[in-house]
């Protein structure tokens, strides 16, 4: 899914990081959007925190995992949000070419 998301992925981070836009998300078809998701009716949410820096499989396995629990325990889908720090104390600060 991320690179299927690629240019479009990069342009939107690139605009992030230079303050342009304040936030961004990716939905579960793989769009990418500036702004706040909409409220899905009758769904949950799940807001995974990090730096992500990189996002690799294993951030990736556990917010299905995530995802998987949610949906065992309530019986609805879960919307998730990978919440990116861009300076974090251990990585130092995101750049556009992370």
């Amino acid at each position: 899914t991320l690179r299927k998301m690629g240019g479009q992925l990069m342009a939107l981070i690139t605009r992030f990081l230079a303050k342009e836009i304040e936030t961004l998300y990716v939905a579960g078809d793989g769009r990418v959007n500036p702004g706040i998701p909409p409220r899905m009716e009758g769904r949950r949410l799940i807001c995974f925190p990090g730096s992500f820096n990189p996002l690799h499989t294993g951030h990736l396995r556990l917010a299905a995992a995530a995802r998987d629990i949610v949906y065992q325990n309530s019986g609805k889908e879960a919307d998730l949000i990978f919440e990116m720090s861009v300076s974090n104390a251990d990585k130092g600060e995101m750049s556009d070419d992370s």
